[in-house]
């Protein structure tokens, strides 16, 4: 019998997927600003067909992969994907004349407003050269479902190195395992079926045995549930995590997924802050050092505002992520906060 691989979603990142409208992509990324160094071309130019080779050889095998649905109950599964094709997710532009930091960012606005295609890998790269002082930028972009949270700039951090070694690695041969037929999948659902239906009788056993403390566990996992279900989802703690793995082996995964999505839409506030510890030291791409990095969080149903903020090199970088329509005026609020961040930075003698 010739092997099949997938791998089940879990009931959080189904939740992402679920939560996710046309209007409201769950992507997150990053912007990365870099010195060209080796990287540039004799022209002046990027040398893409380089940074493509050093991508295949680092890429991780989920980034190779595609979402399919289980038969019946149409749960979303990981199978790989048979047409893979590099250069449709490592993308290459340029910013026309003067390429400031206002042309960037109105590309990366635009970049990011547009959905991931659910029939290929959930991810893409893309190359902007064009840059003031010999300096490119890659955006990167990778579903909410593939990542924890803000540290999808793992994508790109897979290509960070901590010393500027320009060599490029010797790429594994990764040719696709065979997507599952039908019988597969259904074997597969009625084996997870069969494994639910055994805990669920160890469960009802236990409960009989102790009912005073199955009732107490029932309570923690309420108030668990509720954080889960509260909290912000760019950062999920590890009990919530594990609560939400045992609602998984329950069976309840889809229940959750629904509680997600319609949370997901009720929200009581609009905007969320996050941060995420960078290295204090430099790093580079294939040499080329890193000097700016500003991750970007999505902005859920009925939310106007997103800022993230990233550490690196001693340097403090905010990403801003706004709805147009609501928060027409964002570069109001960018010119405030720089004042306010240096009156704090003269307050504080640095």
């Amino acid at each position: 019998m010739t092997y099949s691989h997938y791998e089940p979603l879990s009931a959080v990142d189904a939740a992402f997927l679920a939560i996710e409208e046309p209007s409201c992509p769950m992507h997150v990324g990053a912007v990365a600003v870099f010195d060209a160094g080796p990287l540039a071309l004799p022209d002046g130019g990027f040398d893409i067909e380089r940074f493509r080779r050093f991508v295949d050889a680092v890429l991780q095998p989920r980034y190779r992969m595609r979402l399919a649905r289980m038969p019946v109950t149409r749960r979303p599964i990981w199978v790989d994907d048979a047409h893979f094709n590099l250069h449709y997710h490592v993308r290459h532009v340029s910013l026309p004349q003067p390429g400031d930091e206002r042309q960037l960012k109105r590309l990366a606005g635009h970049a990011f407003s547009l959905p991931l295609d659910r029939n290929k890998p959930l991810w893409e790269l893309w190359v902007v050269e064009g840059l003031p002082e010999r300096r490119f930028a890659i955006f990167s972009k990778a579903h909410h479902c593939m990542v924890d949270g803000i540290a999808s700039a793992d994508l790109l951090t897979a290509t960070m190195q901590l010393s500027p070694d320009a060599s490029v690695p010797e790429p594994w041969p990764s040719p696709p395992r065979r997507a599952p037929g039908v019988l597969d999948l259904a074997r597969g659902e009625a084996r997870r079926s069969a494994e639910r239906g055994l805990a669920s009788l160890r469960a009802v056993r236990d409960t009989a045995a102790r009912p005073r403390r199955a009732l107490a566990s029932l309570r923690d996992a309420a108030g668990s549930l509720r954080e889960a279900i509260a909290a912000s989802a760019h950062k999920t703690s590890p009990t919530v995590l594990a609560l939400i793995e045992q609602i998984s082996e329950w069976g309840l995964d889809r229940v959750f997924v629904e509680l997600t999505r319609r949370t997901a839409l009720t929200r009581p506030f609009n905007v969320v802050v996050t941060n995420v510890p960078g290295p204090q030291r430099p790093v580079y791409l294939l040499g080329a050092p890193l000097r700016a990095a500003f991750p970007l969080v999505p902005l859920y149903k009925n939310q106007a505002l997103g800022m993230a903020l990233f550490s690196y090199h001693g340097g403090l970088f905010w990403g801003l992520n706004a709805d147009w329509d609501l928060l027409p005026d964002l570069h109001r609020l960018v010119d405030a906060l720089a004042s306010d961040f240096e009156e704090l930075r003269k307050a504080a003698g640095l």
